[in-house]
């Protein structure tokens, strides 16, 4: 046990900023667990911290993987997010919009802007899927 913590904390270390991503325009009825298996398509995420504004209709999250590939993977991808509003969840509610995800580069892993120039493209609409160019 003491073995596998400390080779999983000299990683951590090792990879430094260069496995955390910061992610805007999370929808706020995700919680922690959602984002996890989302960005789980990419790499291992170890951890993932999510700010929710009071005034704001979105939150952001900043998530670490174990490896700078899975976050590179994240960043290239496009994530839209497909949600119906209101009853009946027809097209016409249908509401839609792409995460901004960028390399976390402040102390706080904070980005100052988004990118995501979208190698791969992957669509929530209650299920997770990844076209192949994400997972490569």
């Amino acid at each position: 046990m003491r073995v596998a913590s400390a080779l999983s904390q000299a990683a951590g270390a090792a990879c430094g900023r260069g496995c955390k991503i910061f992610v805007r325009r999370i929808p706020n009825s995700w919680d922690r667990e959602k984002v996890t298996r989302l960005f789980q398509h990419f790499g291992n995420v170890e951890a993932v911290s999510l700010r929710n504004f009071a005034d704001a209709r979105k939150q952001e999250a900043h998530v670490s993987f174990d490896a700078a590939k899975g976050a590179q993977r994240a960043i290239q991808a496009k994530v839209r997010v497909v949600e119906n509003e209101g009853k009946g969840g027809g097209v016409e509610n249908q509401q839609s919009w792409y995460l901004l995800i960028d390399a976390a580069r402040d102390s706080e892993g904070r980005s100052g802007h988004a990118s995501g120039s979208g190698l791969g493209k992957l669509v929530f609409r209650g299920f997770f899927g990844a076209s192949p160019a994400a997972r490569q």
